[in-house]
């Protein structure tokens, strides 16, 4: 890995940048940013914030040019999905109509990324990634001021995971204002979630806590959906961000995990402390060995800011133009030798010859026809399929829906029902009292339409209970 590296991390109150060369961390510094330039991971203040990655990449001699960066998780939405396998060139359109089905907004106000994680004869299985536009661009654009180029992006929760690769692990990033979870089993990170403090200046004590019933509330939410194998006691903890070895004893006693110390990256760190820019190692990662590290990794730079390939006419053009004037100067010469003695036979040589090149022009179109329309037929038939398993889950999921807002009756008032992950059905509404709350869950369990009907929340509010059930 002989190119040069450059990884920027904006957090809400600093910016962190390392430069990697030769397999060395030549470079790894945090600079404080002025507060209300960056809020919840969202850019406020283009032009203060461009002017402060610019002052920072001059102070320490780096030069304007390609970047890796990273872009927070709190706005971001990830998802893994499985899906019948469809062919490549459906696979665009297949990802986008999953993501219809699982994101929370609009795919139009969303830029979407999507991976291949793994394919067999019975399913793939894609990770998702949704930006919301405004503060996705409102980043890209504040470093193209600094004058950068960001030419790959991750979010860090998926960032961190690269830098560890470990099968099965909790990762808790600690930050001033933020903190990120991220549950990975088999490789691949199944549930991230990045959260605010209540506030930047918040105790520590008071962190540990608002992290642990976090964490808690996940955990409790991936073991819900996978009781046949829930996260096992023993699982790893790494630990990383704004904290010190007290701050991280503390976190791991109250969290009862496993807390392990973070592994030596492939990078020369020269005594580095990898806890406050073991994202940076991640986005490093993402670009010095694309083929190690498996799992998630997406460029999730949105579309309109990746190179733009050249057209096809033009890449033949160039490669066959030495050929074409190799060609030409070959029957040049043979016209040339041959003129004396052939001059008579030129005129009908030359009709010959175009006879012959329409022929093979017009034969090789009709063979290209028919291996189009050959290829057109199996891949027709599996968009059918595909149809067909959509048409069926919509139907199953309208029956679901359907059924649980009649179940409710008249003292029941419904607020939402959301089809989520997992095929998860999510109710929320407003019930007189919690008994009228369980009789409503029984009712919808004795229809025998969900195989799980799980009470999540109950809570007292102002004469009435607020209730959220899930249902499979």
């Amino acid at each position: 890995m002989a190119k040069e590296i450059v990884t920027l991390n904006i957090e809400d109150t600093c910016l962190r940048l390392m430069v990697v060369k030769d397999k060395e961390v030549r470079l790894a510094v945090s600079q404080p940013l002025e507060a209300g330039l960056v809020k919840n991971g969202t850019v406020v203040d283009r032009q203060k914030l461009s002017q402060a990655i610019g002052d920072l990449f001059q102070s320490h001699g780096v030069a304007n040019g390609k970047v890796v960066m990273a872009i927070s998780g709190i706005n971001a939405f990830y998802r893994l999905i499985s899906q019948p396998p469809v062919p490549s060139d459906m696979l665009a359109e297949a990802a986008k109509r999953e993501a219809e089905r699982v994101m929370p907004v609009p795919l139009s106000e969303l830029h979407l990324s999507y991976q291949v994680l793994s394919s067999s004869k019975i399913e793939s299985v894609l990770g998702l990634v949704g930006l919301p536009r405004i503060p996705t661009e409102a980043q890209v654009e504040t470093l193209r001021m600094a004058g950068l180029n960001p030419y790959v992006m991750d979010i860090k929760p998926l960032a961190l995971v690269r830098a560890v690769s470990e099968p099965e692990a909790i990762f808790i990033e600690v930050q001033e204002a933020t903190f990120d979870i991220v549950l990975t089993v088999d490789g691949l990170p199944q549930i991230i979630r990045s959260l605010s403090f209540p506030r930047s200046s918040l105790p520590w004590p008071e962190k540990v806590t608002a992290i642990t019933e976090e964490l808690d509330r996940t955990v409790k939410f991936y073991n819900s959906a996978h009781k046949d194998r829930p996260l096992k006691t023993t699982v790893a903890l790494f630990v990383s961000g704004e904290i010190d070895g007290q701050g991280e004893e503390l976190l791991r006693q109250r969290l009862g995990y496993e807390s392990r110390a973070l592994p030596e990256p492939p990078f020369a760190v020269d005594g580095l402390d990898l806890r406050r820019y073991l994202v940076n190692l991640g986005l490093a990662l993402k670009v010095a060995d694309r083929t190690n590290h498996g799992g998630v990794n997406i460029n999730v730079l949105p579309e309109k800011y990746l190179p733009k390939k050249r057209p096809l006419a033009q890449v033949l053009a160039v490669a066959f133009l030495p050929l074409a004037l190799a060609g030409s100067i070959g029957v040049n010469m043979l016209v040339d030798n041959a003129r004396d003695d052939t001059r008579a036979l030129e005129a009908k040589l030359a009709q010959t010859q175009a006879a012959v090149q329409l022929r093979q022009k017009e034969v090789a179109q009709f063979q290209e026809l028919e291996q189009t329309t050959a290829a057109l037929a199996p891949l027709a038939e599996s968009w059918q399929r595909v149809l067909a398993d959509l048409t069926q889950d919509r139907v199953k999921v309208s029956k679901q829906m359907n059924q649980a807002a009649a179940l409710a009756g008249e003292s029941i008032r419904l607020d939402a029902i959301k089809y989520g992950p997992e095929s998860t059905l999510t109710i929320q509404g407003v019930a007189p009292s919690k008994d009228g709350v369980l009789s409503y869950a029984q009712r919808l369990k004795d229809t025998r339409i969900f195989s799980e009907t799980l009470v999540k929340s109950v809570q007292d509010k102002s004469g009435a209970v607020e209730f959220t059930l899930e249902l499979k």
